[in-house]
């Protein structure tokens, strides 16, 4: 019976994956607990602090609220997902603003549990310390994203290729590379907090920090009109 009922249940997660069995239409506020217990299908929103990535080639991981705790795959539109997953830099205690579809995950071999698919990380609050008690969220999804001379994400890359100059040593010795740099785009505009989630060399990593460090001001996103502060993880190509 116990063997009839897991094959049961993995036929399930492969049928409910299939994107031809829905899409996604209204999305329901609920928590992590109701995913768990109550609900049975459908997509929604929900608040949770993440606690460990189960398999970054499928952009798995954990949400957990209380002593409830879900696994979430992120939607895999295409080939630099992987990239992009880990440039979020993802930290035990981070809370996150998910939506997704409700369904059964595999998050170990032969181990499904109920949680969401094609989901998206909405906001992204960092882990609260102590000297950053009063830090706000800052948003990764925002109803209205920031703009750029005007344009979006692609003009800013523009503006930032023509202001890079590659470091006469690492051109000197054949050095390549992509450094992932995160920033935010702060409520007045201004780029802060630029870092780099993932080097190549000291010289370009520091390049790729001098240039996006030296942004003239955005045109900061919102949600519900009023301003607010969005994080974005950028590639710079050596």
């Amino acid at each position: 019976m116990k063997r009839l009922s897991f094959t049961l249940i993995a036929v399930a997660a492969a049928l409910a994956s299939c994107p031809l069995l829905g899409q996604e239409t209204d999305i329901q506020s609920t928590t992590v607990k109701d995913l768990v217990e109550v609900h049975e299908k459908g997509w929604f929103r929900v608040q949770g602090e993440f606690t460990k990535t189960y398999d970054k080639s499928r952009l798995l991981f954990s949400i957990k609220d209380q002593d409830y705790i879900i696994p979430v795959r992120l939607a895999k539109k295409d080939l630099g997902a992987e990239d992009r997953f880990e440039s979020l830099n993802l930290q035990k205690g981070d809370t996150l603003i998910v939506k997704g579809r409700l369904t059964y995950l595999e998050a170990a071999p032969g181990e499904y549990y109920r949680g969401l698919a094609d989901a998206v990380i909405i906001e992204k609050k960092e882990a609260r310390h102590e000297e950053a008690a009063d830090k706000l969220p800052v948003i990764m999804d925002p109803e209205t994203k920031p703009s750029f001379n005007g344009g979006d994400a692609n003009e800013f890359s523009k503006w930032v290729y023509n202001h890079l100059e590659y470091p006469q040593k690492a051109r000197e010795n054949g050095i390549r590379g992509r450094v992932i740099i995160s920033f935010t785009v702060e409520k007045d505009g201004t780029v802060t907090n630029v870092n780099v989630l993932k080097g190549a060399d000291p010289d370009l990593d520091n390049e790729a920090v001098r240039v996006v460090s030296s942004s003239p001001k955005w045109k900061p996103g919102a949600v519900n009109g009023e301003p607010v502060a969005v994080k974005y993880t950028f590639p710079v190509v050596f």
